[in-house]
C-alpha cells in the first residue's frame, strides 16, 4: 500500500471545521469493487466517449507486477479488463496514464524498474503496439495539434516528451539534474505550451509548477511547498488550479497566468490528509481528490472537497467504510457528478480497485441554468450555408476534446471540420462545402455530450 506517513497532529479547530463540512456533497450512485490478484489498485480513471470509464493501474501478486487496465459501461461494470506484463517477475511495473484516442482505442503510459513501456489498445483492449519510454510516465494528455505529451520522470530528471498518434517520439525534454526529480501531471494551455506539476529541485528548493512554451522550453517555476503528488490543471479565467501535499495535509492554490498563488486553503486533522487530483467543475467552482485518515468511517477514506473561485469552501464529503478507502484520482463527470478511483482494502494489507460514482452536483446550480453546458455550446446562424460556404460558432466554458463533422441523412459523415482539443471562448469556422446538395446535420461533440443542429446545402 501507498502509506508511509508520519502523524503530526493539528489543532482542535481544524478538526472541528474538516467534520461540520463533511456533512455536505453529493451522495454516492454507486460503489464498484474489482478484484484481480492479491493487490490491485488504479491509478487514473477517465470517462469514455460511449458514457463508460477506463481505470489503469497495477496487479501484483507475490513478487509479481503488472499493467492492470480496466474499461466499464456507464453503471461501472467491467466489459473488459487487461493485464500486460513485460518482465516476468518484475518488482515494479504499473499503468499511470491514459487518454482516448479518435479511433476509439487508448494509449497508456506507466513506469517501471526495468523499462516503462508505452502502448496502443483498440477499443477491445488488445495491443496493436507498444514501445519503450525512457523514464517512468506518470500521465499523458492530447495536446492541441491532435498529438500527445508525456510527463514523468526518472533518477534526478523530470521528463517532458512529445509524441505522435503512433508513438514516435517528436521531441523530449528533461529538467533537473540534482535531487529526485518526477513530473505527475500535464495539461496542454491554450498558448500551445504545458503546464506541468510534479517535484523539480532548483537551487534546494522543491519547485512545483513548471510552464513551458509549445517545445518543452522552461518559461517559469513555482514552488508550492510540495515535494510529492502535486496536481494542477489550467483554468477558465486563463490562470491554474493546483494541490499540494505538505505537513501531513492537502492543499489547494489558484494562481493566476504566471504562477503567482492568489489564494491557499488548507485541508487537514490529526492523520494524514492528501489531494492526488483536481478538476474544474460545470458551475465554475473547483474540486479536489483523495483520501484522509482523519476523517470518514474509519482507516482511509476517499474524499472531494469543493471550493469556489475566492477559495471558500462549498462542501467537503468522504466516501468509503472502516476500512481503507484510499481515493487516488478523481474527475467531474459528463451529468455534473464526479467519479473516484484507488484502491479498497479492509485489513491494509490485501486490496482491490474500487469505484465511486456520485449522483450529479447541483450545488450552486442557478434555477433554469443547464446542468449539460456542452449542449448549448453550438450557435447557428439562420441560413448556415451560403454560396455553398459553412459560417458557424461555437463556444467552450474550458479546454475540451471536441470533434464537430457534418453528416447526411444516412448517419454517414460527410465532412469532418474539426477533432482536436478546442480552448475555452469563442470559435468562428468559415469554410467552403465540396459535398452534395441536400439535409445534413452538423454536429458538435465534446466529451461524452454533443449538440445537433439541422441544416440544408443548396448547389
Amino acid at each position: 500500500m501507498r502509506h508511509s506517513y508520519s502523524i503530526l497532529p493539528l489543532g482542535f479547530g481544524v478538526i472541528c471545521f474538516w467534520v461540520c463540512l463533511f456533512a455536505q456533497g453529493p451522495d454516492t450512485l454507486w460503489t464498484r469493487k474489482y478484484d484481480y490478484q492479491l493487490i490491485d489498485w488504479a491509478n487514473k480513471v477517465l470517462e469514455t466517449t460511449d458514457h463508460g470509464y477506463l481505470l489503469v493501474g497495477q496487479t501484483c501478486t507475490y513478487g509479481n507486477n503488472a499493467y492492470l487496465i480496466i474499461k466499464t459501461d456507464r453503471s461501472g461494470y467491467p466489459l473488459w479488463s487487461k493485464i500486460y506484463e513485460w518482465i516476468i517477475g518484475s518488482f515494479w511495473e504499473e499503468a499511470w496514464g491514459a487518454v482516448e484516442t479518435p479511433d476509439s482505442g487508448y494509449i497508456i503510459v506507466g513506469a517501471s524498474e526495468y523499462i516503462p513501456m508505452m502502448m496502443k489498445l483498440d477499443s477491445n483492449g488488445d495491443s496493436v503496439w507498444t514501445k519503450p519510454l525512457p523514464f517512468s510516465a506518470l500521465d499523458i494528455q492530447k495536446t492541441l495539434d491532435g498529438n500527445y505529451i508525456i510527463t514523468g520522470g526518472a533518477g534526478a530528471y523530470l521528463w517532458l516528451a512529445k509524441i505522435s498518434e503512433t508513438g514516435d517520439t517528436i521531441w523530449t525534454k528533461k529538467y533537473g539534474g540534482n535531487g529526485i526529480n518526477t513530473g505527475y501531471q500535464v495539461r496542454a494551455c491554450s498558448d500551445g505550451g504545458y503546464i506541468i506539476g510534479g517535484v523539480l529541485y532548483s537551487g534546494g528548493n522543491p519547485r512545483n509548477l513548471i510552464k513551458t512554451n509549445a517545445n518543452g522550453d522552461t518559461l517559469w517555476t513555482k514552488a508550492l511547498g510540495s515535494n510529492i503528488y502535486t496536481a494542477v490543471r489550467p483554468t477558465i479565467n486563463g490562470g491554474y488550479i493546483a494541490t499540494a501535499y505538505y505537513n501531513d495535509d492537502a492543499h489547494i492554490f489558484e494562481t493566476d497566468a504566471n504562477g503567482n498563488i492568489r489564494w491557499s486553503v488548507t485541508y487537514g486533522g490529526s492523520e494524514t490528509d492528501v489531494a492526488y487530483s483536481v478538476d474544474e467543475t460545470y458551475d465554475g467552482c473547483y474540486v479536489a481528490f483523495g483520501e484522509t485518515g482523519s476523517f470518514g468511517a474509519g482507516g482511509y477514506d476517499a474524499f472531494i472537497i469543493k471550493v469556489n473561485t475566492d477559495g471558500d469552501t462549498v462542501w467537503t464529503k468522504t466516501y468509503g467504510d472502516a476500512g481503507h478507502d484510499e481515493g487516488w484520482y478523481g474527475i467531474c463527470t459528463s451529468d455534473s457528478g464526479y467519479i473516484i478511483t484507488g484502491c479498497y482494502s479492509p485489513d491494509g494489507l490485501n486490496g482491490d480497485v474500487f469505484l465511486i460514482k456520485t449522483v450529479p452536483d447541483i450545488t450552486g446550480i442557478a434555477e433554469g441554468q443547464n446542468l449539460f453546458r456542452e449542449k448549448s455550446l453550438l450557435s447557428l446562424s439562420s441560413n448556415p450555408v451560403v454560396n455553398g460556404e459553412i459560417d458557424f460558432t461555437y463556444n467552450l466554458p474550458r479546454n475540451k476534446e471536441i470533434r464537430i463533422s457534418l453528416y447526411n441523412v444516412l448517419g454517414q459523415e460527410a465532412k469532418l471540420l474539426f477533432n482536436g482539443l478546442g480552448t475555452a471562448g469563442s470559435h468562428r469556422i468559415r469554410e467552403r462545402l465540396d459535398i452534395p446538395a441536400g439535409i445534413y446535420f452538423l454536429k458538435l461533440t465534446a466529451g461524452t455530450d454533443c449538440v445537433i443542429k439541422k441544416l440544408v446545402v443548396v448547389k
